[in-house]
């Protein structure tokens, strides 16, 4: 029995490429071990088994039925923007003195301004995985998709010069707040894999259900 459903099992070599960057020390280690799990799981089918090359290696799986490569052909990790845009606020009817009339102390009202300035840092991670499932006896790519995912990171802080009073308070908690730096670009690469790691497993999923 254990013969019969080793033939009757599809076997499929799964081979992912290390990425390679000149300016950045990067690893898809991360992305590579989250792919191993889900398809070592046997999820998809029964009769559909995965190896890494080394397990084919240790096995002595010589003919495997399919080949699936995962690489990167792009990727993009800490791309920087940086905006900055100036307003005017101005209140009216706000207490900005006291006066005297008759002996009687009262408020002055007036009108406030201040000059309210907005910095916005924006850094951009993106890549593309090309996957490619690969039939080695017939010859031929049986399948293949250009698989993109982004992380977006932002941070955003204030400033005013002028009378406080004549900004909100979700402006005033905006001039609280300070720049802060982005993630580390090893941390940037993963966020933007994550959303690569959904597709890939779904589309594994569609294709190796029905075998």
């Amino acid at each position: 029995m254990d013969e019969a459903y080793y033939h009757a099992t599809l076997k499929v070599v799964l081979e992912q490429i290390p990425v390679h960057s000149r300016s950045l020390s990067l690893s898809n280690e991360f992305f590579q071990n989250k792919i191993n799990e889900y398809v070592s799981s046997n999820r998809m089918n029964e009769f559909v088994r995965f190896y890494t090359p080394q397990e084919a290696k240790t096995t002595k799986l010589e003919r495997p039925d399919h080949m699936i490569r995962l690489q990167f052909d792009d990727f993009v990790v800490g791309q920087v923007f940086f905006k900055e845009s100036t307003e005017t606020f101005t209140r009216d009817s706000v207490v900005v003195g006291k006066t005297e009339v008759n002996g009687v102390k009262k408020d002055v009202y007036g009108t406030v301004t201040a000059k309210y300035t907005v910095f916005r840092k924006t850094v951009s991670s993106r890549g593309l995985l090309d996957m490619q499932i690969y039939d080695p006896a017939a010859d031929r790519v049986v399948n293949q998709e250009k698989l993109p995912g982004e992380f977006v990171w932002t941070s955003e802080w204030a400033s005013f010069k002028g009378d406080e009073r004549a900004l909100d308070k979700k402006q005033l908690a905006l001039c609280n707040r300070r720049e802060v730096p982005p993630p580390a670009p090893q941390d940037l690469f993963i966020e933007f894999c994550k959303p690569i790691y959904s597709q890939v497993t779904s589309s594994l999923s569609r294709f190796y259900r029905n075998y």
